[in-house]
């Protein structure tokens, strides 16, 4: 196996990247690493959308998680040197900067289906936190509010999930 670009372990390079994620405000996190590979994905939410940053440049897997937390702790870190003065601006200067790596919808992850438990319904899991609720409820109310192409019918199953859960 070739030489590790960077030398951190994987508790460190973890905790490194949940810092990042706990400055940007993210509500989830999600890394999905191939060791075979050595790719690397890391996805989370933030103000209801979905971010995802893929990395496959190194051999080893935790080369490239380290990359993918630095790239985002240093865009992080442009947005934070403009000197923002509100939380709005700061979200419109994070969401411009970031929407390169803003996630695209997969057709699948947004279909109802026949489920009638509320945490399958919003795509969460049963143990969601309220913030993986909303975010859960906002994505699937973009795609199946009858303004954007759904039903009625739908989107009053997501709403009644939605309230399901949040009780």
């Amino acid at each position: 196996m070739a030489k590790r670009r960077f030398s951190a372990q994987e508790s460190t390079v973890k905790k490194q990247l949940m810092g990042t994620m706990n400055k940007i405000e993210a509500t989830s996190l999600k890394i999905a690493m191939d060791e075979f590979t050595g790719e690397v994905e890391v996805i989370f939410d933030r103000d209801g959308k979905r971010y995802t940053k893929k990395c496959s440049k190194w051999e080893h897997s935790l080369d490239n998680l380290r990359a993918i937390g630095l790239s985002i702790e240093y865009l992080y870190r442009a947005v934070e040197i403009y000197g923002i003065e509100s939380q709005e601006e700061f979200n419109n200067l994070f969401n411009s900067t970031f929407v390169g790596i803003e996630a695209t919808p997969d057709n699948d992850v947004f279909l109802l289906g026949n489920d009638t438990e509320w945490w399958k319904i919003l795509g969460v899991s049963s143990k969601a936190t309220k913030e993986e609720i909303k975010n859960g409820y906002k994505s699937m109310a973009r795609v199946h509010h009858p303004d954007a192409g759904g039903t009625p019918e739908q989107f009053q199953k997501i709403r009644k999930a939605y309230e399901e859960a949040i009780q």
